[in-house]
């Protein structure tokens, strides 16, 4: 899977500063950026590029298995637009607090 480019590292820091600011309007923007084949999903490979490439967060396989089984409510080993969202109001929740 090809990883973000310098641009595409920019973008997601925009998108994910205005979420964190309070607009919940941009989590289905950010949801298909990060869905780097466009199926609909977030899979196991684009979540470890998302933490190795954006976050800079060097991570095991089994730690993102662990996270996809997490976020999995409907167990069928991918995150879904519905699971990514329940996700980001929890994060927003926990900041306003």
């Amino acid at each position: 899977m090809e990883r973000y480019t310098p641009e595409e590292k920019e973008l997601f820091g925009e998108i994910n500063s205005s979420i964190e600011g309070g607009d919940p309007s941009r989590i289905k923007e950010l949801f298909d950026f990060l869905d780097r084949n466009h199926n609909g999903v977030i899979e196991a490979a684009e979540l470890k590029l998302i933490y190795e490439d954006l976050l800079c967060q060097k991570v095991s396989d089994e730690y993102i298995e662990k996270n996809v089984k997490e976020l999995d409510l409907n167990k069928n080993g991918v995150v879904d637009f519905y699971e990514f969202a329940l996700l980001m109001e929890e994060k927003s929740k926990r900041r306003s607090h």
